[in-house]
């Protein structure tokens, strides 16, 4: 049991109680020498052997040397002051070596202590603390910002100006300090004490690019930019190399206002460094912040242009600028200035149409197509801009209440003409034809020609299965028109196999979907809806979840709902464009089943379409109703969003509509339309986003 042998067991008497080493010492001495000392212990009892008594001996003198100590009572701390007591010594361990004990300075011990004050907002102490610290230099810039902003925070003015001084002083190659000073006078109104310093820092710094950047950057941050100019300046001047800190000085001047001397710096640097338009838009667009900006901007490239007519780079800048402000008029006139320049045949003309078409300048697009067909007749891009121009017409028709026949007329016979060309592909013609059928169809009324056209493209295999299935699509929509059902949805699924899993697939089951809801069928409806709402496409995702939304909200407490039913027709005079019959069916609608949950669909309903035709006041009162008496239903958010949108871009009233928008925000935080609303009430404010 005791086998190991004494001088291998861990026991270790303190090394600070030399009694006890030294009586531990002799008495293994005398076990060791005299045997009848052990004998006449061992007598005591015949089962220990003299090896077991001289461990017990040991273990006793171990214990009466440490009574002393467990005696002592424990120290009690405060938790929330900090102690006072010296730090523990921190060890020092190296890889593979046993840990020994650091010593620490008082100054360490100090150091951590004003630390601790510091942080607990003990500014008084810590400040004592840091006092004595500085002394050393090396403890100078350690602690210089934060026992500055001790004195700060005590307003002990006299004690902060003999810090800076004194670190200006000692760190005469760190040219920060000067600037801290130059502020300390600035701010108690001893302004010549201010120039005076940073007059003295002008020389030391001008002939160090370094130098110059450290102090000015420093001013900068310090939100003096007059400072980092008059820095930037003077080195300038001195090195004689006006082309430096082209990039700090226009942000200087942009601190400063300056806008013309902002883009004047920017631009004088990429010109001198050859940089591509697509760099210095980059770099601008950085910069501004503020619309008007872009004035000053246009206002300085112009000028620069009168100079260098034939500078292409300041060319596609200036027409970067128009674009950013949506003034597509004048960047026609850049963008046709690059394409005789560069030979680009109408290529970054087209370009501004298509921006100005997807801004809805749906006349300044026409003008450009007008101008790309005039000068490059006979041209491949002639023609996409004829076809082009066609559809922004036929766009602008669509959104025109009421139809204006005419011009449906006329875009009839220039999709005509443009089939007369040799010159337009095959594809392009059946694809002219199928905007023909279906402004003869939706349009005119002529549902015989329309059918008659399309039926002529579905015949015409083996040029686009996408153009076959579209108009497939379209042709079942005109025999809904013309009441034949079981035609429609026969077309419809036929795009449905033949397009399985793709969105135009998806789009044909979705309308065999409405067609079934039309009819009143809406279990049948239900079925393709639940399929259709985990759609790849957004869009005909959404419409599915919405469609099922309606009638299951309907047809809790009757599954024929027969305001639904009544609902569901009218939808199907609007597709027909039967848009006065379908109205006067909506305020029966309302009248009949003014109790049924279908209200708020008949009142969004109705504000859409007359949104559509132009009547806002109407769609106005019924956006307001919803609001009024259903703000938690389905269309609460929509009717705020479209409340918005109403006054912003159909009646230009920006005061009413970002009242609209904060009400999004404030009401249906968590709507889908909240990001956009908050966008638009930015936009509307004149916030630069």
């Amino acid at each position: 049991m005791f086998s190991t042998s004494i001088a291998a067991l861990p026991l270790k008497l303190d090394s600070k109680n030399s009694a006890c080493a030294s009586l531990s010492d002799q008495l293994e001495v005398a076990l060791a020498n005299d045997d009848s000392l052990g004998a006449r212990f061992l007598t005591t009892s015949s089962h220990w052997s003299r090896r077991q008594f001289r461990f017990a001996i040991l273990i006793a003198v171990g214990l009466l040397c440490a009574l002393p100590t467990l005696a002592q009572p424990p120290v009690i701390t405060q938790p929330d002051q900090p102690s006072l007591s010296k730090p523990e010594p921190k060890l020092k361990q190296e890889q593979g070596k046993v840990a020994e004990p650091v010593k620490q300075t008082q100054q360490d011990q100090d150091q951590e202590l004003a630390d601790e004050y510091y942080r607990r907002d003990d500014f008084a102490k810590a400040a004592e603390l840091y006092k004595n610290l500085i002394k050393k230099k090396d403890r100078l810039v350690l602690n210089y910002h934060k026992y500055s902003n001790c004195l700060t925070q005590l307003q002990q003015w006299d004690d902060l100006e003999k810090l800076i001084k004194k670190i200006v002083k000692e760190q005469r190659e760190t040219y920060t300090y000067p600037v801290d000073l130059a502020l300390f006078y600035q701010n108690h109104k001893r302004p010549d004490k201010a120039t005076t310093t940073l007059l003295d820092l002008q020389p030391r710094i001008r002939t160090s690019e370094e130098a110059t950047l450290a102090a000015a950057e420093y001013a900068m941050q310090k939100g003096q930019a007059v400072w980092a100019k008059d820095m930037f300046v003077g080195s300038r001047n001195f090195l004689k190399q006006p082309e430096l800190f082209a990039s700090q000085m226009a942000k200087v001047y942009q601190a400063m206002g300056d806008n013309d001397q902002m883009f004047a710096e920017v631009l004088g640097y990429l010109e001198r460094e050859s940089q591509p338009a697509y760099f210095v838009q980059a770099t601008l667009q950085n910069l501004i912040t503020k619309s008007e900006e872009y004035v000053a901007l246009e206002r300085l490239l112009l000028n620069r242009l009168s100079a260098n007519p034939m500078s292409n780079n300041l060319t596609e800048i200036l027409l970067w600028t128009y674009l950013q402000q949506k003034d597509f008029a004048s960047a026609f006139v850049q963008a046709r200035a690059l394409d005789r320049r560069q030979n680009q045949e109408g290529q970054r003309t087209m370009e501004i149409a298509y921006l100005a078409i997807q801004n809805e300048d749906y006349q300044q697009a026409i003008r450009i197509y007008d101008y790309v067909i005039q000068t490059w007749p006979g041209k491949q891009v002639a023609l996409t801009a004829a076809r082009q121009q066609l559809q922004v017409r036929e766009t602008i028709v669509k959104s025109t209440y009421p139809i204006d026949q005419e011009e449906v007329r006329r875009l009839i016979q220039g999709y005509k003409q443009l089939n007369t060309l040799n010159t337009t592909p095959f594809f392009n013609k059946l694809e002219n034809q199928r905007s023909m059928a279906l402004l003869h169809g939706f349009y005119l009324g002529q549902l015989d020609s329309a059918i008659a056209l399309l039926q002529n493209i579905v015949t015409k295999n083996g040029y686009s299965q996408e153009l076959l299935d579209k108009s497939k699509i379209d042709l079942g929509d005109l025999y809904v028109l013309t009441n034949e059902p079981w035609e429609a949805t026969l077309l419809y699924s036929q795009v449905e196999k033949t397009q399985k899993e793709q969105p135009l697939g998806h789009e044909a089951k979705l309308r065999n979907a409405k067609l079934n809801y039309y009819k009143g069928e809406f279990q049948l409806a239900q079925e393709h809806l639940d399929v259709l709402k985990i759609a790849t496409s957004r869009e005909i995702a959404n419409d599915a979840l919405d469609l099922s939304l309606k009638i299951q909200n309907n047809t809790v407490m009757d599954s024929a709902s027969p305001a639904l039913q009544a609902f569901s027709k009218v939808e199907l005079l609007l597709f027909q464009n039967k848009t006065d019959q379908a109205l006067r069916q909506l305020g029966q609608i309302l009248t009949k089943f003014a109790a049924d949950p279908i209200v708020d669909d008949v009142r969004w309903l109705r504000a859409k379409t007359y949104r559509r035709i132009k009547q806002t006041d109407l769609a106005i009162a019924d956006l307001d109703s919803i609001l009024k008496y259903q703000p938690d239903d389905i269309y609460g958010d929509d009717a705020q969003y479209t409340l918005g949108q109403i006054y912003e871009l159909d009646l230009g009233d920006k005061k009413m509509a970002m009242v609209a928008y904060e009400a999004v925000l404030k009401a249906y935080p968590s709507s889908i339309f909240a990001a956009d609303a908050r966008k638009r009430f930015r936009t509307l404010r004149g916030d630069v986003l």
